[in-house]
Order: structure tokens, then C-alpha cells, then sequence
């Protein structure tokens, strides 16, 4: 039994002290099954206090009142919140939800005000989408020690504030954090256990290396025409792709946003090589691919890197193009395409991350400038079956829970379609917003009111 109910703050004591009062419309005491003057535990995050329900004739559906003393008693900020009712006769428990929290990095700007990088701004919209649609928001960040007591900090919005608090552990929590070094810290193994020992449900749970993704995707015979051939880096298959291709790309195994790949050609004996790491890219040259495996060697450092056949993908006015997919678990949780965009790379870059300067397009229309319609068609819906494909796949080969990932598909000038790389924290720059949220702020909620859902049910 569920009800959506948009709850003002009642600072008047009820008859009873000892139990605060939720007071609801005679409607919705209906659809949840909810008599007058009856006491129920209502449930919020991990906390739990016992209440009553006042079922008033001058509420409106839809419409209800929560004493202050109960989210005081439930950690809870005095707000007007929209929340998700469901109330389980079985036990007599009232679920409030979902209450759901983004697990990221916390800096402070020059107001003094916490910052959450780059996804500051996708952290308000689904602030706001969580409002309209019910449930509860809050960004989390690490301690700064394994010996720091207590939870994480916790902000919420207030107005156009973030204001820390001290609230309690969500339902569900949403990994967003940006570096991997971070993720393998003590500090966020501690947080991690504490959260699921307190039966919190994390997805997005770790990295995976670009190593890890074409391991798992290789393995399935019916995406392997699709992969690059890949392989770990040395120099003694360097010189086997450069003999094979002609040219090969090297990326650090554990990359993101384009940072640190390196192209290398082999024109008329002499070897070209260049790297995104900067904003105009310079072509050494080199005779001998001994100093060509040398300078390699210096950009690289320790850092494990695979090597995959360069692939001639389609180019619009010497800018290079690929397509990014983001794709979602959907309501009946089957993996779907969520939002699709074309690449195109910014001048003299062989990359098209927008972090590398990169602009956007809608996939059909950049398709039709090569192929005919029908072609062009063919192959967008076979990049929206190799997206959805590889996500299972990978959601399927991983530990934990998988909420979310970002495809980077290329085509070739022959029209073949090729897996480039999966990203399993994508970035959220990648989308065309056409309505006030975008596609993943969707997707996202969605999600977590199902993970939502689950938990209330394996608690029952």
C-alpha cells in the first residue's frame, strides 16, 4: 500500500507527548490502510520511531503534517518534503523513502560552501527531481581518517544552501567517487563495510580498468567482432601491432577523460607519436622505434596500459567522432539505452572527450552525413544492442551492484561498429538536456526507488 504525500512541518504538540502524530487526508489513510489513532514505526533511512496517525477531514490528498518531534527523533531537517509512503500491515511499519545519498568528494568554494565538482549541478537537479517525484537527497563525503568517528558528513539543501547535518544512513547510496586512488584509501573500505553492514544498498561500487572491461566483454563470443584487438603494453608487442596495424593507441589501464592516450604511427619508416595531454598536440618524430619505445616509456612511467589496434573511424572535417551511450537499468531493471550523443574531437585532438575540448550531436544526424538513412539507422540500433549487451555483461561479471555505465562506440569508414570503451562512473557533461532533467537524473532515481523497494521488502 503506497501513497505520495507532500508533508509540511506541524510544530503544534499532539494530546499524546510521548508519540508524535503523522496526520494524513482520510484518502490517503485509505489507499495505505491507516486507521485514526493508530501507532505505527515509521522508517526513514536506518532510523526508526514509533508515531501516530491523525487522519484529518480539512487535509487534502496528497497533502499531510509530521510533527517536528518526529524528525528529531528520525535525524531529520524541518523541511517540506515530498516522500514515498508505504505502509506494511504485516509489521505495522511506515516507510518513508527513498532516502537516497551521492558518495563523492566534498571541497569547500570561496564562499565557504561545499562543492562537489563535476557533479555539482547534476546534484541539485536530482535534488529537484527527488522533491517532485518523493524521497530524500543527500551528498556524503569520506572522513578524513579510518580513526574519525561517527558517520560521514552529510549536507542537504536548504534553499539554494548545502547545509551539513548529521543524518541518518540512506537506503541507498550512490558512488560517485572520482579517484581511484580514494577508492582503494582504508578510509573508503571503512565506509563502504559500515554502510552495507547497516544494510545501506551501494551501487556503482567500484572502478573497473579498461584490462577488467575487455577480460569480461572478450568472453562473450557474440560481442567479440566488436572488441579491438587489445592487449597489456610492452614493447615487444608494440612492434608486433605496428608490423599488424600500422598504428596502435596505448591507454592507461586505469584512465578517464581522454587523459593520457597515446597514438602511434609508423609512416615510411619513420614513427609518429602524440598524446592527449595537451591542449595542441605535438607529433614527435622518430627514426628509430627504439627512441619512439623510449619516449613511451617516460609519459608512461609504472603505470599499467593496454595497447589496442587503431581503428579508422569516421571524421567530419578532420575531427575525429565517436558515439557515447548511457545506458540504465530500467524499471523492470532490463539494461536500456538512456541517452546517446555523437562526439566530435576539438582540432588537432584524436580523442573526442568533451574534457579534451570536445563538442556534441545527435548520433542520427552525424551518421546520415556517411551512410544512407537506412544504413545509418542499422547501425545506431546496433550501437544501442552492443551498449545494452555489454552492461549486462559487465553487471552480470562484477561484484555488487551496477547502476550504471557509459559506452564509447566508433564506427569505421566501412560503416563496422566497434566497442572502444565502457566507463563505469560516465560523466554526466555527455548529455543533451531537453527538458528540465536529463535522461541519468531519471534513471537515477528510478533506480534507487527500486533498490528502494527491495530493501523495505527483504526487511519485511
Amino acid at each position: 500500500m503506497a501513497a505520495l504525500i507532500l508533508f509540511h512541518i506541524n510544530e503544534k504538540p499532539v494530546h499524546v507527548p510521548s508519540f508524535p502524530g503523522i496526520f494524513l487526508s482520510p484518502e490517503d489513510g485509505d489507499a495505505l490502510g491507516l486507521k485514526d489513532g493508530q501507532q505505527a514505526d515509521v522508517q526513514i533511512g536506518n532510523k526508526k520511531s514509533a508515531a501516530l496517525i491523525f487522519l484529518q477531514n480539512d487535509l487534502a490528498e496528497g497533502m499531510g503534517k509530521v510533527d517536528s518531534a518526529l524528525y528529531n527523533q528520525l535525524g531529520i531537517p524541518h523541511q517540506i518534503i515530498r516522500w514515498n509512503v508505504r505502509f506494511h500491515m504485516k509489521d505495522g511499519h511506515i516507510k518513508l523513502g527513498p532516502f537516497l545519498s551521492i558518495l563523492t568528494e566534498i571541497r569547500q568554494n570561496g564562499n565557504g560552501q561545499p562543492h562537489f565538482g563535476s557533479i555539482h549541478c547534476f546534484a541539485e537537479e536530482l535534488h529537484a527531481f527527488t522533491q517532485k517525484n518523493g524521497g530524500y537527497l543527500s551528498l556524503m563525503g569520506l572522513p578524513s581518517s579510518v580513526s574519525s568517528t561517527g558517520s560521514p558528513s552529510s549536507f542537504y539543501l536548504d534553499g539554494d544552501q548545502w547545509t551539513r547535518a548529521v543524518l541518518p544512513l540512506p537506503d541507498v547510496v550512490y558512488n560517485r567517487i572520482h579517484s581511484r586512488r580514494t577508492e582503494r584509501s582504508e578510509v573508503f573500505k571503512m565506509v563502504y563495510s559500515h554502510l552495507i553492514d547497516e544494510g545501506t544498498v551501494i551501487f556503482n561500487p567500484h572502478f573497473l580498468s579498461k584490462w577488467e572491461v575487455h577480460q569480461f566483454l572478450r568472453n562473450e563470443s557474440h560481442l567479440l567482432p566488436y572488441i579491438p584487438i587489445t592487449d597489456l603494453y610492452s614493447r615487444s608487442v608494440l612492434a608486433a601491432y605496428l608490423d599488424e596495424f600500422g598504428a596502435a593507441f596505448i591507454k592507461p589501464i586505469h584512465g578517464s577523460q581522454g587523459r593520457g592516450i597515446i597514438e602511434i604511427k609508423r609512416k615510411n619508416d619513420t614513427y609518429h607519436i602524440s598524446q592527449t595531454n595537451y591542449h595542441q598536440v605535438k607529433d614527435h618524430q622518430f627514426s628509430e622505434l627504439r627512441e619512439a619505445e623510449n619516449l613511451i616509456a617516460g609519459w608512461i612511467g609504472k603505470r599499467a596500459c593496454i595497447i589496442q589496434q587503431s581503428l579508422q573511424l569516421i571524421s567530419l572535417d578532420d575531427k575525429k567522432i565517436d558515439f557515447r551511450l548511457l545506458v540504465h537499468p530500467n524499471r523492470s531493471k532490463k539494461w536500456t539505452v538512456t541517452s546517446s550523443v555523437a562526439r566530435l574531437s576539438a582540432e588537432n585532438q584524436f580523442v573526442s572527450n568533451l574534457a579534451q575540448g570536445g563538442t556534441i550531436n545527435k548520433p542520427l544526424a552525424v551518421l546520415r552525413e556517411f551512410f544512407k538513412p537506412e544504413t545509418a539507422h542499422y547501425i545506431y540500433s546496433l550501437m544501442k544492442e552492443l551498449a545494452v549487451e555489454s552492461s549486462k555483461t559487465l553487471s552480470e561479471s562484477i561484484e555488487g551492484v551496477a547502476g550504471e555505465f557509459g559506452l564509447d562506440i566508433g564506427v569505421d569508414q566501412s560503416g563496422k561498429t566497434w566497442i572502444i570503451e565502457v566507463n563505469t562512473k560516465p560523466s554526466k557533461q555527455s548529455e543533451q538536456i531537453q527538458s528540465p532533467f536529463r535522461p541519468s537524473t531519471r534513471a537515477i532515481w528510478n533506480f534507487a526507488e527500486i533498490l528502494w523497494q527491495e530493501r523495505r521488502l527483504q526487511d519485511d
